[in-house]
């Protein structure tokens, strides 16, 4: 669950968000859409506690830990992508054998197995959102949050982002994506917020681009399958 009741934002003497309130129940897919300079990286960062220079009023509650994906790079540059996710599983207490499970099935899932000891700076630069995006899944978290994580992507692996979206979403995490890609996140979303000028503008259901809108987007592949089994079979990283 995410509430949010009134949150003000500020670096110096500009406000970038302005009495913010919304809700959300735990298996959602929440679409942050906006202008570029809406807020929608900052509403991100205070979602997920990262903002450091900044100084706000109002409430954040929310249950469970977080994940945050930002739209820089996440991973260890010097570090492969295998031990990249093996620092943040073992930050979690897990034995070598549950380790192994869940870096092989995540390595996999974004199709990282062939350069898994490979250093991340020697990875393209969609390989190295690839390896951000198994790192964030890989932290087991309540609450998701991705800042363009479509940006660099092609769209093969835009359709396995859709399909880890959705296992997430199965398995009652709540995730929240930022982009300006929304015909394609259509797919996936159950609901969306609008920033207008640092205010939430509009808020709603999902499915809210409608086809006639999806500038030549084919919609998921349905043979895009990924499998993350311990999602389903392991409890939430407190």
């Amino acid at each position: 669950m995410l509430a949010i009741q009134q949150l003000c934002v500020s670096y110096g003497s500009k406000q970038v968000l302005k009495d913010i309130s919304c809700h959300v129940d735990p298996g959602g897919v929440v679409v942050l859409c906006g202008r570029n300079g809406s807020g929608k990286s900052t509403l991100l960062r205070e979602l997920s506690g990262s903002a450091r220079t900044s100084v706000s009023t109002g409430t954040v509650t929310k249950e469970g830990s977080v994940a945050f994906c930002p739209d820089s790079f996440l991973s260890l540059p010097d570090l492969s992508s295998r031990e990249n996710i093996e620092l943040v599983l073992l930050a979690q207490g897990l034995g070598p054998t549950e380790r192994e499970n869940r870096r092989s099935t995540l390595l996999g899932a974004v199709d990282l197995h062939s350069d898994e000891t490979l250093p991340v700076r020697s990875l393209s630069f969609g390989q190295r959102r690839r390896v951000d995006l198994a790192i964030t899944v890989a932290k087991n978290a309540a609450l998701c949050l991705f800042d363009e994580p479509f940006r660099g992507l092609e769209v093969g692996w835009i359709d396995s982002f859709l399909s880890i979206t959705r296992l997430l979403s199965r398995a009652g995490r709540l995730v929240v994506v930022a982009t300006h890609a929304l015909t394609v996140v259509s797919e996936v979303a159950t609901a969306y917020w609008v920033l207008q000028n640092g205010r939430l503008y509009e808020q709603g259901p999902g499915g809210f681009a409608a086809s006639s809108l999806r500038d030549g987007w084919q919609g998921l592949d349905p043979s895009t399958t990924v499998e993350l089994p311990w999602l389903f079979s392991q409890s939430l990283r407190d």
